[in-house]
C-alpha cells in the first residue's frame, strides 16, 4: 500500500496522570501531511491544568505535543524556505530523535503559555537540582542532552519530563 499522501493524526498515552506519578500524563501525538511524518512527546500534571481530571490533564498534555509539532513544522518549513535544495528525507533526517530522550531535538518553543509550554518554576528547578545533585549529573548537560537548548529556556513540560527521566536514572 502506498503511504505516499497519506494524511494521518494519532496520539497515544504513554503514563495515565495517577497519584503514584503526581498526576502526570504523558502523551506521544504523530502528524503526517501526506509527504512527512512529525511526531512529539508532550506532558502535563494536575498543577498546569489545575484539575486533577484525568481527561484535562491528558488533553493538555495532547496539545503541550502539538504546540511542539507546530514549532518543529514552523522550523522546518523556514529551514526549508532558507535551503530549497534539501528533500524531504534529508529534512526529516535532520531532526533526529536523541538516543538517550523520548523527546525529538526542536528549536525552543515559542509558547511560553498554557499547559506545560510555561517556563519551568522555580519549584521544579530546585527539585532537579536535588535530583541531579544526588546523583552528579550537570544540568545544563541534560537539558541539551534532552532538549537542545540550556535549562534556562526549559519549560514546566520538560521539567517533568527531566524530573521523571531524573528519577529513574
Amino acid at each position: 500500500m502506498d503511504t505516499q499522501n497519506k494524511k494521518s493524526y494519532s496520539f497515544s498515552v504513554q503514563q495515565s496522570p495517577n497519584s503514584e506519578n503526581e498526576h502526570t500524563a504523558i502523551v506521544s501525538v504523530s502528524l503526517c501531511d501526506g509527504t512527512m511524518t512529525v511526531s512529539n512527546f508532550g506532558s502535563a500534571n494536575q498543577a498546569t491544568v489545575n484539575s486533577y481530571n484525568t481527561v484535562d490533564i491528558i488533553n493538555a498534555a495532547r496539545n503541550d505535543a502539538q504546540a511542539k509539532i507546530q514549532d518543529q513544522m514552523n522550523f522546518m518549513s523556514s529551514q526549508a524556505a532558507y535551503h530549497p535544495s534539501v528533500s524531504t528525507a534529508q529534512k526529516d533526517s535532520t531532526y533526529p530523535v536523541n538516543s538517550n530522550s523520548s523527546t525529538t531535538a526542536l528549536p525552543p518553543s515559542q509558547h511560553k503559555h498554557g499547559g506545560g509550554s510555561k517556563l519551568a518554576s522555580e519549584k521544579q528547578k530546585d527539585f532537579i537540582k536535588q535530583l541531579a545533585d544526588r546523583k552528579r549529573i550537570h544540568i545544563d548537560q541534560l537539558c541539551m542532552d534532552m532538549f537542545s537548548h540550556g535549562s534556562s529556556n526549559m519549560t514546566g513540560a520538560e521539567a517533568n519530563e527531566m524530573i521523571k527521566h531524573l528519577k529513574r536514572s
